[in-house]
């Protein structure tokens, strides 16, 4: 009974041992535990029902954690990604003025037109065309703003009139924030499985998603390592790419602006025959979303 089980998994007695895969579900599980706690809270800033969102969360985890292993027969965990939902959020909705049911609904179209790109293999063709360490920009833009959205959330940050934002008053919450990403960086320095976990249960809420945030950008920021920026063609639009999603509080804008600002320069400097054609499309594209308002 049991080795039918394991069979439907893919496991394989004489190269697998039980104890070992149990060890690695459960090491994995506490490892992206922290989900279940920052994607409710973040995604709440957007009007959403954090008790509806966890229960998606867990759900949506679950059946593609179980496709992943059924039908792939690959030890692979999925889970909502942090980025995708800071753009839902704080993109779509705060900043672009959507609903989050007209988000949804967005992501909804967005996901069957990436379907379709990917059956004719056009979406295949556009990430061969981006540079590597644009790419890899993009993921640390990312984690710079979803770090920034954690300081915010524990009151580390706020606004202010002189400077845009500034250092926050020390409030309980604040201190307790503060608290929590020094215990997680600690417990993530010392190799403790589970610290992110760890960490989220000794925070008060808002304080959770301080901690989770912060630590979650900083990993994001070894990408960085691969970019070469004294190669000031790719370089600059790859700071353009990190700096412009937290100071524009927006993932698309850094992405575009990056993009737009990689073949400005490589056209200024006589490379642009080295541009694929969709690199092109993609940047009459992005200049026409700045100029088809003053049209």
């Amino acid at each position: 009974m049991m080795s039918s089980i394991l069979s439907i998994f893919g496991f394989d007695p004489a190269k697998h041992s039980v104890k070992v895969e149990v060890l690695a579900g459960l090491t994995t599980f506490l490892t992206m535990s922290y989900i279940l706690a920052v994607n409710p809270l973040m995604l709440s800033d957007a009007g959403m029902d954090k008790g509806a969102v966890f229960s998606a969360t867990v759900i949506a985890a679950v059946v593609g954690t179980l496709i992943m292993a059924v039908y792939a027969k690959l030890p692979f965990a999925q889970a909502s990604g942090m980025g995708l939902n800071a753009f839902f959020a704080y993109t779509l909705v705060i900043s672009m003025g959507y609903t989050w049911q007209q988000a949804l609904a967005i992501v909804l179209v967005e996901g069957l037109v990436f379907i379709l790109l990917t059956i004719f293999k056009v979406r295949e063709s556009i990430v061969h065309a981006i540079p590597l360490d644009l790419c890899s920009s993009m993921s640390v833009g990312i984690g710079l703003f979803i770090a920034y959205l954690g300081l915010q959330h524990g009151g580390i940050i706020v606004p202010s009139d002189a400077t845009m934002t500034g250092m926050g008053p020390w409030t309980a919450t604040s201190l307790i924030a503060m608290a929590g990403i020094i215990v997680g960086a600690t417990l993530l320095a010392l190799k403790v499985r589970g610290a992110l976990f760890y960490t989220i249960l000794l925070m008060i809420p808002s304080a959770a998603t301080t901690s989770a945030l912060f630590l979650v950008g900083v990993m994001m920021m070894h990408p960085v390592l691969h970019n070469d920026f004294m190669r000031f063609l790719t370089g600059v639009p790859c700071f353009v790419t990190i700096l412009m999603m937290p100071f524009t509080a927006s993932i698309s804008e850094g992405i575009v602006l990056g993009m737009l600002s990689y073949i400005l320069i490589k056209v200024c400097t006589g490379e642009g025959k080295q541009l694929s054609v969709f690199m092109y499309v993609l940047g009459v594209v992005f200049l026409l979303k700045y100029i088809a308002p003053y049209l």
